[in-house]
């Protein structure tokens, strides 16, 4: 019977039958002891999360009430700190002589500050650089605030340390948990790290502080210690009232969150479950188990934080789970309440107060499975009774159902063996064996049945034939058109081309070797891309979405233009693009074809001749020009020889010609007038003559070693001009190095500079030229105060023949030749604009390239 799948079939429809028969039963048994189970388990609930709503807002509010009172005499306690420390700075009486102050400080060679260590407290100047006397007055005065530290410390059991940190460099430490040589031995370099822009610092600076109180910190790492720490920084001033520096109390984040724990002794024990922490009325965390912050949303690494500058900043508004996003709202809303959130899956019961008169809130969060772990165990018992009543039913229904089954399988048996014949007969036919025949002597629906399907059998044997003759010839056509297929394949794969097929939206249907090549993708992975996923969102919609369109739309077109296939130019590529439609079988064009070649090569060789030429151009120019200025300087410099002479005589003999005159002071003033007048046009007219000379001098093609200032002032020279409104601010740097390189070339870059900065600022302004080194260049900066140069036009001023001027105001080479010359110098050349308005160009050489002497013609 089971051979048959008529019987199968009937066989699991009575089944299911009698099954649903059963279960209905069962059901229907069970049901009221279920209800009774769950009014039982529900009565139960409701008193549990009754008396633990009520425990967790009893101990918010015990716990708010004590911490405010805790955090408030810290505040107050660093309040007091800043207001002594602003007397000791404004104190009008003169103090101690700062002469030996610095005997009493040790050097630290190895972390490059001083320190000094006193009674109660280790002083500080926190800087390689010898410190002035003013300084030292200041340190000494502050030094009086070590036993107000230490009796502080004393006071406040939270507190780890109390310092003072001042803008002079000053800092003066006190901690009763390490010694003063632990303390010196873990700071860190002082070249390295600016305690003035870490917390507590910056927080209570005026920029972030403006009413001058006493702030608390971000959590930040601390410089000092192994662990986190905020602190309670209050500002205080010196004597002119400016900002100089802070007073602060440092609390362990470790130990504040201790106390933040439920105790043992109430109805409901949760203090391994509870989350404790406190906030701002901003929603800043003020302290908060750092080690659960990924679980609220906040992506930290703690890992990473090594000093005073690394904090953390973190608002609960800006979690990136939306859940917390609203517990913070819910929590400003009120100032005590309680109220369910669910958050990652698990649901918790939140309970807050606010503090007075920090404006703090105390938050606590306990999950509901551990409030309610008394209704869990009684729902555990219940379950399992209802389980052993339910066994006990399961196996009367079960016996029921055997009996049933066993009744059916022996009546389906005398309908189901004529059928298993003519099954059998089925699949022989369908293996092509149409010789064997049913043999089912019955006058029935099954024996007329058995007639028809012999019949069939007839009819199939027949088609058989002639179906295996029609294989063959197909079999003959299909090797022929695959054997076409390869080859056109192989041809397509090949092909130096980049050769691609996509879809109406840009997605890669088939690419050729080349493509996979060019863009660095296997051939599973590209048909997952699309063609903006290659080129990028903005290139594909300039540059191959409208010519997609027209080729959908049934053209055939040709575009030329330049891609670019990383952030790197020299990914950029010049490529010729032809888009053909693919129509369907039906007309429909849902498919283009993509050929792409590079042309790349060739472009930039035609870019590289026009360049030369134009360089070539403007070289013989520059010649002709030198040639000229050379010969027109050396004639009027013999013109003013005989005016420049001839004005010594002529003062003498006037002079003897005034002793007639009756109005000699008159006289005399009018002829000094105008003789002034004409040494005043002597003086400017061999300014430009020694312009022209400088000019024309022949230029060195080969390096030499040279003062970087000298070439400086060589090209403020050649451009400068007397009428000019343009102030020129000359802040050159002490101490710097010759450096060897070709020296007209590099005044040719400087004055091309000084020529934009003198257009940019249309004749009134101010230029400044500025010169400095760090470890790896020499940097020379021309800064402006003009209009600046667009954002768009940044990104082009170095390419050739690329200007911003009207139309035969420039060729747009001179920025193009000044790059490509810093280039050959192995330097930098770069632009940007200043904040406060006006733009900057900056020439970086390596250092590699400076003369041996390593000492500035200005130093000698």
């Amino acid at each position: 019977m089971f051979h048959s799948r008529i019987g199968r079939k009937i066989f699991l429809i009575v089944s299911v039958i009698l099954l649903g028969t059963t279960l209905l039963y069962l059901a229907q048994a069970l049901r009221l002891m279920d209800n009774f189970g769950n009014q039982a388990v529900q009565i139960n609930e409701q008193g549990a999360r009754e008396r633990a709503r009520i425990f967790l807002a009893a101990l918010t509010h015990e716990q708010a009430n004590g911490y405010a009172q805790q955090l408030y005499q810290i505040e107050l306690a660093s309040a007091m700190l800043g207001a002594q420390a602003s007397q000791l700075l404004t104190d009008e009486r003169e103090s101690a002589s700062p002469e030996g102050l610095l005997d009493s400080f040790v050097y630290e060679a190895d972390k490059h500050f001083y320190y000094r260590l006193g009674g109660s407290m280790i002083d500080f100047f926190w800087s390689a650089d010898p410190f002035s006397d003013q300084a030292r007055e200041k340190i000494e005065r502050l030094s009086a605030l070590g036993p107000q530290f230490m009796t502080v410390l004393h006071q406040i059991p939270e507190a780890t340390a109390a310092h003072y940190i001042s803008l002079f460099g000053g800092l003066g430490y006190s901690t009763l948990r390490a010694t003063a040589q632990e303390v010196i031995d873990i700071l860190p370099d002082a070249r390295v790290v600016d305690i003035c822009t870490g917390e507590p610092v910056l927080v209570a600076a005026p920029r972030r502080n403006p009413e001058q109180r006493t702030v608390w910190s971000n959590i930040y790492k601390d410089d000092v210690g192994s662990g986190l720490m905020i602190t309670a920084s209050t500002p205080f001033v010196d004597g002119s009232g400016e900002f100089a520096g802070v007073t602060g109390i440092d609390v362990s984040l470790a130990d504040l969150l201790i106390g933040l724990h439920a105790r043992d002794g109430r109805d409901v024990d949760v203090k391994e479950d509870m989350i404790s922490f406190l906030m701002d009325g901003k929603g800043r965390l003020i302290a908060f188990p750092v080690e659960r912050l990924a679980e609220f949303g906040f992506d930290v690494d703690l890992t990473a934080m090594r000093d005073s500058t690394d904090t953390i900043d973190q608002h609960l508004g800006d979690s990136a789970h939306a859940a917390v996003r609203e517990m913070a709202a819910t929590i400003l809303m009120q100032w005590q309440q309680i109220f369910p959130l669910k958050l990652g899956g698990t649901r918790y019961e939140v309970a807050s107060e606010r503090m007075q008169p920090t404006g703090w809130y105390l938050v606590k969060l306990i999950p509901e499975a551990a409030l309610l772990a008394s209704v869990v165990a009684t729902k555990g018992a219940l379950e399992t009774a209802l389980g052993s009543m339910n066994w006990s039913f399961a196996r009367s229904a079960v016996l029921v159902y055997g009996a049933s089954l066993l009744l059916m399988v022996m009546l389906l048996r005398l309908l189901v063996r004529p059928l298993l014949a003519l099954t059998q007969s089925s699949r022989l036919a369908a293996q092509g064996h149409f010789d064997d025949r049913v043999e089912i002597r019955r006058t029935d629906e099954l024996g007329e049945l058995a007639t028809s399907f012999n019949g069939m059998l007839e009819s199939l044997s027949q088609f058989a034939e002639s179906d295996r003759e029609y294989a063959a010839t197909l079999e003959q056509e299909v090797t022929d058109r695959t054997r076409q297929l390869r080859q056109y394949e192989r041809v397509v794969a090949v092909s130096q081309d980049m050769i691609a097929v996509v879809d109406r939206q840009g997605k890669y249907l088939l690419v050729n070797n080349s493509h996979l090549l060019r863009h660095g993708q296997s051939r599973g992975e590209i048909f997952d891309l699309r063609i903006s996923d290659v080129l990028g969102e903005e290139q594909f919609e300039d540059k191959v979405r409208p010519y997609l369109k027209r080729a959908l739309a049934g053209e055939s077109l040709k575009t030329e233009d330049w891609f670019e296939y990383g952030s790197d130019q020299q990914h950029r590529h010049f490529v010729s693009v032809h888009y053909s439609p693919d129509p369907d079988e039906d007309g429909t064009i849902n498919r283009v074809l993509i050929s792409v070649r590079d042309f790349t090569k060739i472009k930039r060789v035609e870019e590289e001749l026009r360049k030369t030429q134009q360089e070539m151009i403007h070289s013989e120019k520059m010649a002709a020009v030198g040639r000229m200025v050379a010969g027109l300087s050396h004639e009027i410099n013999n013109t003013m020889n005989f005016s420049s002479a001839a004005l010594p005589p002529l003062r003498r003999r006037i002079q003897a010609l005034l002793d007639g005159v009756q109005d000699r002071h008159k006289f005399e003033n009018d002829l000094e007038i105008l003789l002034n007048n004409i040494d005043e046009g002597n003086r400017r007219t061999q300014a430009i003559v020694q312009r022209l000379t400088t000019f024309s001098r022949q230029e060195l093609a080969h390096p030499i070693c040279i003062d970087l200032h000298g070439e400086l002032d060589r090209a403020l020279l050649l451009v400068g001009n007397e009428d000019s409104k343009v102030e020129i601010v000359r802040q050159y740097g002490i101490g710097l190095p010759e450096i060897t390189c070709v020296p007209d070339q590099l005044c040719q870059v400087f004055v091309n500079l000084l020529l934009n900065a003198y257009q940019a600022m249309a004749g009134n302004g101010c230029i400044t030229v500025e010169t400095l080194a760090d470890a790896q260049w020499l940097r020379v900066r021309i800064i402006d105060n003009g209009p600046g140069i667009e954002e768009q036009s940044l990104k082009n001023i170095f390419e050739p023949f690329y200007t911003t001027r009207d139309v035969g105001q420039g060729t747009g080479l001179g920025l193009s030749i000044s790059y490509d010359i810093i280039q050959h110098h192995q330097g930098l050349l770069r632009a940007w604009n200043n904040e406060g308005g006006g733009a900057c160009f900056e020439v970086a050489l390596p250092l590699g390239m400076t003369c041996a002497t390593g000492v500035s013609t200005e130093d000698q």
